[in-house]
């Protein structure tokens, strides 16, 4: 009875500690209001390659390291900033279903994915950039995250756990002989 109670209580532990891992990761990845804000702006300059340096500088400028792509999209689907080294995506458009639909819904969409080619764990979130003036949506941002080292986390410490439980067990049933 002992066993089943420690494990009960070790599976809802790791649980608990998974969720508040993800949630804390996820906080870290949402940029800043005068991000987006400046993001927004640029993508209303009518000059377009004016407005791709000004996304490209407020690209280069977060650091952020857990993100793994952000790609910055404008209202016609027009890839216009991105935080890759090739820069060959910019001025291409981006079928994304994500983003399309973030561009017609003006809402803020987020999934976990997992990549089967790469064998990882994503946070895929995007989000709308409203124009200050007249609440419409200029573009979109695409967020890619690597959730590996949350689940790494919570893995060592599920290891951690089960071998205490071991040890508690083989010192129980000493004891108890």
């Amino acid at each position: 009875m002992l066993v089943l109670t420690l494990e009960i209580v070790g599976a809802v532990f790791v649980r608990q500690l998974e969720r508040a891992n993800l949630n804390t990761f996820k906080q870290q990845i949402e940029l800043p209001v005068s991000v987006t804000n400046s993001l927004a702006r640029s993508l209303s300059i009518d000059n377009a390659n004016e407005a791709n340096q000004q996304i490209k500088t407020t690209i280069q400028q977060l650091s952020n390291p857990n993100l793994t792509e952000l790609n910055v999209v404008d209202a016609k689907g027009i890839t216009r900033g991105t935080n890759q080294k090739s820069q060959r995506m910019v001025g291409e458009t981006n079928n994304s279903k994500l983003i399309r639909n973030t561009l017609v819904n003006n809402r803020t969409h987020s999934e976990t994915i997992y990549d089967r080619n790469q064998k990882k764990h994503y946070y895929v979130m995007t989000v709308p950039l409203v124009s200050g003036n007249d609440n419409n949506v200029v573009g979109a941002v695409y967020l890619r995250a690597n959730l590996e080292s949350v689940y790494s986390t919570v893995n060592s410490i599920s290891l951690i756990y089960l071998s205490a439980t071991v040890i508690t067990i083989v010192i129980g049933l000493i004891f108890f002989q």
